[in-house]
């Protein structure tokens, strides 16, 4: 029975899985899918650099016949952060790789079943990451314990976003996970301590912005893209953070606060927020966003705020969270293609031998990338709000 070459094992990496890769991390994600890429802004080494407009430009105004109109300028803010690196590595072993002999179809299967467990991961992490604040927070604890291995978390996302030998950080504590009990319960390889509340974030984490980070006025994140909140107050957005029920008054409120900004061409909530929303819509007019029929109970097609406005669901918006987004003032700066294999061996390679076992091959998918925001006043967030 022949074996089967690198060359074969990258070029199904290449043609059939990375394909299938991207196709899902296209499909699934929201912000991925609305946000445009590279748009306005510089990509340089490991940074993203842009002027953003500060000010409202001073060259406007009505004179007497005759008399020169004044000439002014734009006021800009040189902003910038760092690329974050998202690395997923999957492994395969000799001995898989010669049970499938010279059959392309077999190694195909062999990779696909290797890479499904992977690209899951992969994606919910990213798209995790689009919604976070760049700390790597994962959830917070439900209960203060002096000393133990089982870990509440005050979010269903236990079987989401923890694996099983994750490197974690519960407040200041380190620790790593055993294994997932159930939505809101894993076991840790040894007893810490924690205090209900403490963050429990990935360790080391330095991972993407996210909207909660950008869509702020420092009540989560005090500093955006080398600029302090306090100090400029153009980098704020409108963020209610009142604990209580979710209300259509909140969300008007919100509203009409940031639309002489921008135009808000999308809400955003998980389940939960988007079932309350349409509990509280139930009492007024509800239209399809593309044709304008009314939405009866069930809501046939697309649930939308003040007749055009889509409100879409997206799993790792955090509980409790809303937001209202106008698309134009982000972007999702690349600095490599989305989902690239890391080079290996040879031309063209993908895989390189493992370095703690000679007998298997491993290959890293990459994603070079920030969430970058260039107008901030013209978008809202909506937080602490229960949805029950």
């Amino acid at each position: 029975m022949a074996y089967q070459t690198l060359s074969n094992i990258t070029a199904i990496l290449k043609k059939i899985v990375l394909p299938e890769i991207y196709s899902t991390f296209n499909d699934e994600n929201v912000l991925y899918q609305k946000i445009k890429k590279n748009s306005g802004v510089n990509v340089a080494n490991n940074k993203i650099y842009a002027g953003v407009r500060s000010r409202r430009h001073s060259g406007v105004a009505s004179v007497a016949e005759g008399t020169n109109p004044p000439v002014g300028r734009g006021t800009y803010l040189e902003m910038y952060t760092n690329i974050a690196y998202t690395f997923g590595t999957l492994g395969i072993t000799d001995q898989a790789l010669r049970a499938a002999g010279d059959s392309k179809k077999a190694l195909a299967a062999a990779l696909t079943t290797e890479t499904e467990s992977l690209k899951d991961s992969f994606l919910k992490q990213i798209n995790r990451q689009f919604f976070g604040k760049g700390d790597g927070e994962l959830a917070t604890a439900a209960s203060t314990q002096s000393s133990s291995t089982t870990l509440d978390l005050n979010e269903d996302v236990a079987f989401e976003y923890f694996a099983p030998g994750d490197e974690i950080e519960i407040g200041s504590t380190s620790a790593t996970v055993d294994d997932i009990v159930d939505d809101n319960t894993l076991t840790l390889t040894s007893a810490v301590g924690w205090t209900a509340g403490d963050s429990i974030k990935k360790a080391n984490a330095a991972e993407m912005m996210g909207l909660r980070g950008l869509v702020d006025d420092g009540t989560e994140v005090s500093s955006i893209q080398s600029v302090t909140r306090s100090t400029e107050p153009y980098v704020n957005s409108y963020v209610d953070d009142t604990s209580e029920a979710m209300s259509l008054s909140a969300l008007d409120e919100a509203y009409f606060k940031v639309r002489k900004y921008g135009k808000i061409d999308m809400l955003i909530g998980n389940g939960d927020m988007i079932r309350k929303i349409g509990q509280l819509l139930t009492a007024t007019l509800q239209y399809n966003v593309t044709d304008r029929k009314p939405l009866h109970a069930g809501w046939v097609g697309d649930l939308a705020y003040r007749g055009n406005i889509p409100i879409l669901l997206d799993d790792d918006c955090p509980a409790g969270y809303l937001f209202g987004i106008d698309s134009s003032s982000f972007t999702i700066a690349e600095a490599n293609p989305a989902l690239s294999w890391l080079a290996g061996y040879g031309d063209q390679g993908i895989l390189i031998r493992s370095a703690s076992n000679r007998t298997e091959w491993e290959a890293t998918l990459s994603y070079y990338a920030n969430l970058f925001g260039k107008k901030f006043k013209g978008n809202f967030k909506l937080m602490n709000k229960t949805t029950a």
